[in-house]
């Protein structure tokens, strides 16, 4: 596939592409079920080996909440969702479970339980510094900050913004110097036709650094959390620097090692990113699953429990 041309990317998403800071979650219980509404995404699972209805919603979902919610689609039928603001408790235990009550009708049968805003929040640890973008705060020019103190030969920031062929990123030094980085989402991208994609509206950019080699110069780790088919996945890029000696060198794109880029799929509910030591773990909140990498002399080495 290659990228669309950066024109039709800036008016495709200008056009209804709205940042949005929170989503809307449901649950019940006999028969078990969850429902998750993100940006003009909405998924509705039902039972503990879950059957997935995924939809399409005309409008981003905005503050305050509708009191009703319908999508249609061809393959998993039409969908109505009853919102009501008011205190909801769980049926099986009593204990106040959400700031709504849900009810949803899905081919013919009616599903009951309670629902509740979430903010949007960082996929890593809470203890981790990042910086979170939707796509449409590349739009215009996204930097995040990196926490280096040598600013002489180390990069400054990363910056973001659409190019020629789609988002490109750079490192950026002192002397007006650019380096573009090879990042890479084979996630996230909704396909215009067999050959053009752009990304997805819905798609949450992290930014952060972790020294996984212990060399003082923590490493940056560019991150993309997509949502399809009642799952969250996680892909990560992970670039390592190695100073040159001579400042007049800092521009050299040999500088520069590429050490990990690998997917965390098909995670249950909220993705948790956990750095400690030398190590990458996500859970995916199912059975005691988790994807993991462990950095070595030889690189990342896949030590998942899937």
């Amino acid at each position: 596939m290659r990228a669309i041309f950066p024109l039709l990317i800036f008016l495709l998403y200008s056009s209804g592409g709205i940042s949005q800071d929170f989503s809307f979650e449901g649950f019940g219980n006999e028969p078990y079920w969850t429902l998750k509404i993100e940006n003009k995404s909405l998924t509705f699972l039902k039972g503990i080996n879950p059957v997935v209805y995924s939809y399409d919603l005309d409008e981003p979902l905005k503050k305050p909440l509708p009191s009703l919610i319908s999508a249609k689609s061809n393959s998993a039928g039409n969908i109505k969702v009853l919102v009501d603001k008011k205190a909801c408790f769980d049926d099986m235990s009593g204990q106040k479970n959400g700031e709504y009550s849900v009810s949803i009708v899905l081919e013919g049968n009616l599903y009951q339980g309670c629902g509740k805003t979430v903010e949007i929040k960082s996929i890593f640890d809470s203890s981790q510094k990042t910086k979170i973008a939707s796509t449409r705060d590349f739009e215009t020019k996204f930097t995040f900050d990196l926490p280096y103190v040598d600013k002489t030969r180390l990069p400054s920031n990363i910056q973001v913004q659409y190019g020629q062929l789609g988002l490109e990123f750079a490192a950026t030094f002192n002397y007006n110097i650019l380096v573009n980085l090879p990042v890479m989402f084979t996630i996230g991208n909704d396909p215009l036709d067999q050959e053009l994609y752009v990304p997805k509206k819905s798609n949450q950019y992290e930014f952060t650094t972790w020294d996984f080699d212990d060399d003082g110069i923590e490493e940056i780790i560019i991150a993309l959390k997509d949502r399809s088919n009642g799952f969250a996945h996680v892909q990560f890029n992970i670039f390592r620097y190695h100073p040159p000696y001579k400042i007049s060198d800092i521009s050299r794109k040999e500088n520069w090692e590429i050490i990990g880029n690998f997917i965390a799929d098909s995670i249950v509910g909220t993705p948790n990113v956990v750095l400690e030591k030398n190590t990458i773990k996500i859970p995916r909140n199912i059975k005691g699953f988790y994807h993991a990498w462990m950095w070595s002399e030889r690189g990342f080495i896949d030590i998942s429990y899937r």
